[in-house]
């Protein structure tokens, strides 16, 4: 199946039975669009869900890695860095079979890692998100 194939698709159609169920027993407005709306009609706040959700990783992670490219320490909902934190916590065997996207993602968490010891102020940077960085970066 190639990606216009996919990205004509819907959640319901690619994500597990039990994930719809779900997902359409959340209030807001982004996990039932998820299951009812094709992948390319997604806002980002709803590729965001997925990538929180850990669903539907093969086709949101490209989109994310464009937005922490643009700027590393970029937020998510909430917090300065918060997209790059959630890519660390992604298990290892969906890297493992994803090396390029890891490489990627790799990089741009190096590079992370430079601008917050250039930076003057971190006030806006978990310790905890920076540790995870500093472990993702270990991986290989």
């Amino acid at each position: 199946m190639n990606t216009s194939d996919v990205f004509n698709k819907t959640g319901r159609e690619l994500l597990p039975e039990k994930t719809v169920k779900e997902f359409l027993e959340y209030r807001d407005p982004q996990h039932p669009a998820i299951v009812n709306r094709r992948l390319s009609e997604y806002s980002y706040s709803e590729w965001l869900v997925c990538f929180y959700e850990k669903v539907l990783l093969e086709q949101c992670l490209p989109n994310i890695l464009k937005k922490v490219s643009l700027n590393p320490l970029a937020p998510g909902f909430f917090y300065k860095g918060e997209l790059l934190y959630h890519v660390t916590l992604i298990d290892k065997t969906f890297w493992s079979s994803h090396m390029e996207l890891f490489e990627s993602f790799s990089t741009i968490i190096y590079n992370a890692l430079d601008l917050i010891e250039k930076e003057s102020d971190n006030a806006g940077i978990s310790i905890e998100y920076i540790e995870a960085y500093k472990e993702f970066s270990k991986w290989q």
